[in-house]
């Protein structure tokens, strides 16, 4: 926009400067006042005359010019509708997925079991005889009624017991003529299950395992649980076009114009022209309008 001044007296020089109002970047080249594309506001305008040997020199009162841009808006989807789903099993979760994962299983002790226990041994706590047998460390003994006439008899009928009744140890004590037989026999270990389990044999059975989850599960019924795991499927239901603004600070002020605001101010199609009695100065226009 090209300035002139009309009025006054005197032929000095006619300068101008230009300040910000709401619009910014405003500049001035001789008498050419401009801002950067796209921008809407004021700009605040002095106008300036030189002094001469005849006149003194003098300035008009702020005068305010007005930018108004607009162009095209631009046609295309403004809305569309979705809907979204996961894989078989999961649980949509907004747009994201819940997946559930198996959770593993591991022995604090001893052997994972199928159905998710754990197994290992007994510990032996105690031992114990049957009714006529006397306990001795891990065995148990009884002496035979019978008397053997020589150490040499009674061995022999030890060595048989030991090799047809199961006895694991023998021995013969007495004198002369009279001799007496002890016979062992493996005591019954009583078994104990320090842990928790229950004894089946020389087994603890029926621990639980401990069921742990992948980073970011949480256990809840026997399933580790992910939530949001992965962004759920979209299908593209509808959608609709239109016009946008797509520049910031722009509204659509028609169905396909864009104008871009300059903030709080006077009317931007308005401008007040009015310098001084002085010394006026007067656009070409009282709005610009950028391309659209």
């Amino acid at each position: 926009m090209t300035l002139v001044t009309a009025g006054g007296n005197g032929s000095g020089t006619i300068t101008y400067s230009v300040t910000n109002g709401t619009a910014t970047g405003c500049s001035i080249a001789g008498a050419v006042i401009s801002v950067p594309s796209n921008v809407s506001g004021t700009c605040l305008v002095t106008a300036t005359q030189a002094s001469t040997s005849s006149y003194l020199g003098a300035s008009s009162n702020v005068t305010t010019f007005n930018f108004f841009w607009q162009y095209a808006a631009t046609y295309g989807v403004i809305s569309s509708n979705y809907s979204y789903s996961c894989n078989s099993g999961d649980t949509l979760n907004g747009t994201w997925c819940n997946h559930n994962y198996a959770p593993t299983y591991t022995c604090s002790i001893g052997t994972l079991q199928s159905n998710d226990t754990c197994t290992y041994s007994a510990t032996i706590s105690s031992y114990s005889c049957s009714s006529g047998w006397t306990l001795s460390g891990s065995q148990c003994y009884r002496t035979l009624t019978t008397t053997y006439t020589s150490l040499s008899n009674c061995q022999t009928a030890g060595s048989e017991n030991e090799n047809d009744s199961g006895w694991v140890n023998y021995s013969c004590s007495g004198s002369g003529s009279v001799w007496h037989l002890k016979g062992y026999i493996n005591a019954t270990p009583n078994y104990t299950c320090p842990s928790g389990g229950t004894v089946s044999g020389s087994f603890c059975v029926g621990l639980a395992a401990t069921a742990s989850c992948p980073s970011g599960g949480s256990l809840s019924g026997g399933e580790c649980t992910i939530v949001d795991d992965y962004a759920a499927t979209a299908t593209w239901e509808s959608y609709n076009y239109g016009y946008t603004c797509p520049i910031a600070y722009s509204t659509l002020t028609s169905s396909t114009i864009c104008s871009i605001t300059g903030g709080s101010g006077p009317n931007l199609r308005r401008s007040s022209q009015r310098l001084s009695p002085e010394l006026i100065a007067r656009a070409g226009g009282n709005s610009m309008k950028g391309p659209s």
